[in-house]
């Protein structure tokens, strides 16, 4: 009995560890010391590098923008609107950063998105933080986010940048307070 009490414990420690494992934030450049010194920057999503189903993105979503005229600008609406979402998000989350979606800033944020699910449900991206002036890093953060069970892709991927916004910020209040440095 001892045993199998064993067994559950694990089985149910193993559960709530994986996935919190498999959404982990790891600082790959930089250091919480030179995040600290960013007090504001500005956003901006880049789906150069977006693969989905191992498709670039823009031919992933070809079959559906063959659908409806206009779909790229109604997509490009769509990722405004999330770009703003995940700037609530990030600066709800009281991070001495704070982050906007104007493009007047010293700093950028950009955010590299790699992957995304089938559905829009789960987005893997690197954080890149660098002078407006110059595409050398200060920092990059990767991370993935998943969230959001229903709706269109557009509309769970802003599901997913929502908790990416939320995540984000705790990691990088976390970084500048325990001194994270890159490995």
């Amino acid at each position: 009995m001892k045993n199998l009490m064993k067994c559950l414990l694990l089985a149910v420690g193993a559960m709530i560890l994986v996935p919190a494992v498999g959404n982990a934030q790891k600082l790959t450049m930089g250091s919480g010391a030179a995040l600290s010194k960013i007090k504001y920057a500005s956003v901006r999503m880049d789906f150069s590098q977006t693969v989905i189903k191992g498709k670039a993105m823009k031919d992933f979503l070809a079959k559906d923008a063959s659908k409806e005229v206009g779909y790229w600008k109604e997509f490009d609406e769509d990722i405004k609107e999330i770009t703003a979402d995940f700037v609530k998000e990030f600066n709800d989350e009281e991070c001495p950063m704070v982050l906007t979606t104007q493009p007047d800033m010293d700093v950028e944020l950009q955010i590299v998105v790699k992957k995304v699910s089938k559905g829009g449900d789960h987005v893997w991206c690197d954080y890149v933080f660098h002078p407006k002036d110059s595409d050398e890093p200060l920092a990059i953060i990767t991370m993935d986010s998943e969230d959001g069970s229903w709706g269109s892709f557009t509309n769970l991927m802003g599901d997913a940048f929502d908790l990416a916004g939320e995540k984000l910020a705790k990691y990088i209040r976390k970084a500048i307070k325990k001194g994270y440095v890159a490995e």
